[in-house]
């Protein structure tokens, strides 16, 4: 029988993921290193816990396939059911002290967990607890790549800051995707507040999402943009048949928009379920008409 090998991936002290003889899990952590949850490479939820503040486990569903839980992220191991690993000496989550006197008394507390504040301090090498919280910059930077925060532009279309879809649109436009508009940071959604024919670009994406035959016509419409592509626009963007027609869209939003013209308006709904229909690579220095300048 082969041995079981098992692969983790850290960065800045904290632990990522694993490889578990080629099975995959992505480490989640909550601000003071706990492993909150764990995805598989599919991105679908396998395991989430909760703590107690000593380190007994509240809830949790699914199954962990590591040792790590209670500030796991750092290197606390999980040994037994009431006993956790800190490098130095062991915690015993049952009575919330040290199972032996700090190597560093008396010039620390020799029995005492984190100075009785374990939900702020952490103390990864058993020796010395800090207050820090350790794994917030990757809760920063999970908000900002992959959660994202929802609100609606001018017009009433759902409007999504950061997220997933943002960090693959670094080019200063929204990336509308099944009737949400898609930005990647504040300032960029703050720019596209100001350009009203940016917004009705956008929305043009929407009202046509309801017209077209979906993924198949996306995939054919991206290769025409391609292979007609013109000088300036390298990427056959500009020449995609689904940007020309929200182009068109915001070119007869102008017109209605002059005083008098036009009427109230309902907000176009995308159906439920719909694919991604626009790319969002507005890259390309061709693209002056709803491009922030």
């Amino acid at each position: 029988m082969a041995a079981s090998t098992t692969t983790y991936t850290t960065f800045n002290g904290l632990l990522m993921s694993e490889d578990r003889d080629g099975v995959e899990t992505f480490y989640t952590p909550d601000p003071i290193g706990n492993l909150a949850e764990g995805r598989n490479s599919s991105g679908t939820k396998t395991f989430e816990a909760q703590y107690w503040p000593y380190g007994e486990m509240q809830t949790s569903t699914g199954t962990n396939p590591s040792p790590w839980g209670f500030v796991g992220l750092l290197g606390y191991l999980s040994d037994l059911s009431s006993t956790i690993y800190v490098r130095a000496r062991f915690l015993m989550t049952k009575t919330s002290k040290w199972l032996t006197v700090d190597l560093l008394w008396p010039d620390e507390a020799a029995y005492q967990y984190v100075d009785c504040a374990p939900s702020t301090v952490v103390d990864p090498d058993g020796l010395k607890s800090f207050v820090e919280c350790p794994a917030c910059w990757w809760i920063d930077w999970r908000h900002k790549h992959f959660d994202g925060e929802d609100t609606t532009d001018p017009n009433g279309n759902p409007v999504r800051i950061g997220g997933w879809p943002a960090t693959f649109n670094r080019h200063n436009n929204g990336l509308t995707i099944q009737g949400t508009v898609h930005f990647t940071d504040w300032d960029t959604y703050h720019k596209y507040e100001d350009d009203q024919r940016w917004q009705d670009h956008e929305e043009g994406h929407i009202a046509d999402g309801m017209n077209m035959l979906r993924l198949p016509e996306y995939g054919l419409c991206a290769l025409i943009g391609l292979v007609s592509r013109k000088p300036g626009d390298p990427s056959g963007h500009d020449t995609n048949p689904m940007e020309m027609e929200a182009n068109k869209y915001a070119d007869r939003m102008k017109v209605l928009r002059e005083p008098g013209v036009m009427p109230p308006r309902p907000r176009p709904i995308v159906p439920s379920g719909a694919p991604i229909f626009d790319s969002g690579y507005h890259g390309g220095a061709s693209s002056p008409n709803y491009r922030v300048p």
